[in-house]
C-alpha cells in the first residue's frame, strides 16, 4: 500500500471478485486516515466486513524529505525501515495486526 503525507482519507475495497458474496457482507473495506503536523504522520487503518482479504505486507510512504527520527506501529517502536533520499519513499513492512503507523519527525 502506498500513502502520500499530507492529511486526508482513502477508502480500499476488496472482495472475491467472482460472484455476489458481497452481498452477504464477504468483502473488506479499510479506511486509510492520514493525520500530518509538524512533529509527527500518523495513519490508521480501520477494517470492516467478513471477506479474509490478503493483508497488506507492507507500506510505503513518498513526499518525505527527510527519514522520520522514529517509527511506531501500533505503539511499539520498530528498526526494519527502508528510506530512498532521491525518491522520498519510505518502506515499513506491516505486521497483519497493523492499525496504527506513526512517524515522528
Amino acid at each position: 500500500m502506498t500513502v502520500a503525507i499530507g492529511s486526508g482519507e482513502s477508502k480500499i475495497y476488496q472482495d472475491r471478485g467472482d460472484g455476489y458474496a458481497y452481498e452477504r457482507g464477504e468483502f473488506r473495506r479499510t479506511t486509510v486516515r492520514t493525520e500530518e503536523d509538524a512533529t509527527r504522520l500518523r495513519i490508521t487503518l480501520v477494517h470492516e466486513g467478513a471477506y479474509r482479504a490478503r493483508d497488506f505486507s507492507a507500506l510505503q510512504m513518498v513526499g518525505l524529505n527527510a527519514p522520520p527520527r522514529e517509527v511506531r506501529i501500533d505503539g511499539r517502536s520498530v528498526e526494519r525501515t527502508t528510506f530512498d533520499a532521491q525518491t522520498g519513499r519510505l518502506r515499513v513492512e506491516l505486521p497483519a495486526t497493523a492499525r496504527e503507523i506513526i512517524l515522528l519527525r
